[in-house]
């Protein structure tokens, strides 16, 4: 007994005589068909790049958008810090004003009251006097 290969249907085949598919069609019909295989893959890649380039601008927009807000952020807050900084400052200086202003006052104060002149009746002699010398 040898051993029969056979097909669906039952028929006696050969492994290796399998029938080739015969491609039936003219010349000029596989001419046609290999060039809108051609046109439809060059449609497809200039589509798909078309579209890549703009998801591209978008990301490259929103990186753009970002990074343009993470600067203003970052001014924002140099601007912030510069300012209380200086306000700072400027508070620190006023105090220190005030406090020699005190100390010069009291300072005078005493002195005045060491020679017997009152501050009113110092200011009124200088506004007096010819040269307008305090």
């Amino acid at each position: 007994s040898r051993l029969v290969t056979t097909d669906l249907l039952g028929q006696d085949m050969t492994p290796e005589g399998r029938t080739l598919l015969v491609d039936r069609r003219s010349p000029e019909e596989i001419a046609l068909r290999r060039q809108q295989v051609q046109e439809d893959a060059v449609s497809f890649i200039t589509e798909r790049k078309a579209a890549e380039e703009q998801d591209w601008k978008k990301c490259e927009a929103r990186a753009r958008e970002k990074a343009q807000h993470e600067w203003e952020q970052e001014e924002e807050d140099r601007y912030r810090k510069l300012e209380h900084e200086v306000s700072s400052r400027l508070m620190d200086e006023l105090q220190e004003v005030e406090r020699l202003k005190n100390h010069v006052r009291s300072h005078l104060t005493e002195q005045m009251a060491n020679s017997g002149v009152t501050l009113d009746a110092r200011r009124n002699s200088a506004s007096r006097s010819p040269t307008g010398a305090k």
